[in-house]
């Protein structure tokens, strides 16, 4: 009885974990709300197990008298360790229809930069 009870302790304790990894996958690290019903969603890549470590970038546009629907107009993933660590400043400028990203690291006595432009005009 120990043997059975032992090993199904043992399966649903690794069950539950994979079930947490493959979940968080998908788990928005933040989301921010911009004018003219536009979302900018930022996710994690990677995790304990996985040898890379980035960020997803999602935009997303909705109707602002129905934000339950919403549609994907801009995605861009970066594998940088840079963007893993820190939560991403989103900048949207509406005349060129751009959004602005940057991140600040310091490490030990230097101070590193890292920026990006998604443009959502074609």
């Amino acid at each position: 009885m120990l043997v059975v009870f032992g090993f199904s302790y043992f399966i649903s304790t690794v069950g539950i974990l994979g079930v947490g990894f493959a979940i968080a996958k998908f788990e928005t690290d933040k989301e921010t709300w911009f004018d003219h019903g536009l979302i900018y969603k930022e996710l994690s890549l990677g995790n304990a197990l996985t040898d890379f470590r980035g960020k997803r970038v999602e935009i997303y546009r909705t109707l602002k008298w129905f934000p339950l629907i919403e549609w994907q107009i801009a995605t861009k993933e970066y594998y940088n360790s840079m963007v893993y660590s820190k939560p991403l400043n989103a900048h949207y400028d509406e005349t060129n229809e751009e959004f602005y990203l940057e991140v600040e690291k310091q490490w030990r006595d230097s101070t590193y930069y890292w920026n990006d432009t998604i443009r959502l005009k074609k």
